[in-house]
């Protein structure tokens, strides 16, 4: 459930999104992998961290390294159970604080923006933009440049067909900025979710304020089933087969 939402880094497997029930039980919101209790070690620079799921047949295997100013976090999923499996993947970081406000500034090398119905009505899932633009709830939006906290916005599209898997964020007056680039064969898609006060109620009681990137193998975000109907991207992992990704996050210069 997305009160167990704990912002960060989380891994997003083998759901994303909401819940479904699939194989008689229910893999939940964005997923078994991010509540998974994991073993860990120190070895170097890095943690290894290893986890079996209890309501999908895998083992992950994740691996947070730290060099200079870049984090990695790179993970293997395998199949231990005797079945072919569908899944969704993805890895989500939660961003705020004092890189985001008015005069943040995101920069995408994607070629493609897909708007989600769900936060904005009267279209559809077919009616693609360039980067930067998206349809928004009445009007066209701009999602280089980021709300006020308190604008009563939501925004959710989908990014892909990307000339290389780059997304940077930067916010000149606070002297700050970081890089994410990852694994594009694995992960085609992005996520870009923000809110800024556009949720009422349950969890956010529009104080909500956070930007939410997440490379993924499939979209929307709606749960394995609407990822199925709507793109067909789901990733169909064989027994004993292992695939494996990686996410960069990289602090940048600023002048």
């Amino acid at each position: 459930m997305i009160d167990s939402l704990a912002g960060g880094w989380q891994t997003l497997f083998p759901n994303g999104g909401d819940s479904v029930f699939v194989h008689g039980v229910d893999w939940g919101y964005d997923g078994e992998a991010r509540l998974t209790w994991m073993d860990w070690e120190f070895t170097g620079s890095s943690v290894r961290m290893t986890g079996r799921l209890i309501r999908a047949p895998f083992e992950i295997t994740k691996i947070i390294s730290v060099r200079d100013q870049e984090i990695t976090v790179g993970e293997t999923v395998r199949n231990v159970g005797r079945e072919r499996i569908e899944a969704m993947w993805g890895s989500q970081l939660m961003l705020g604080g004092v890189l985001l406000g008015r005069e943040t500034i995101v920069d995408s090398a994607a070629a493609v923006v897909r708007p989600d119905p769900q936060t904005s009505p009267d279209i559809s899932y077919d009616d693609l933009m360039p980067w930067p633009r998206s349809h928004g709830p009445g009007a066209m939006i701009n999602l280089s440049r980021l709300p006020e906290p308190e604008s009563a916005e939501t925004r959710l599209v989908y990014l892909s067909d990307f000339s290389r898997p780059m997304i940077s964020i930067s916010r000149p007056s606070h002297r700050i900025a970081i890089e994410l680039v990852w694994d594009a064969e694995v992960f085609p898609y992005v996520w870009y979710s923000m809110e800024a006060g556009g949720r009422s109620g349950f969890p956010w009681y529009r104080a909500g304020y956070f930007l939410s990137l997440t490379p993924c193998t499939s979209w929307p975000a709606h749960g394995l089933n609407d990822a199925r109907r709507i793109s067909n991207s789901t990733v169909l992992i064989d027994p004993s087969e292992v695939l494996t990704s990686y996410v960069t996050l990289r602090m940048q210069p600023v002048d």
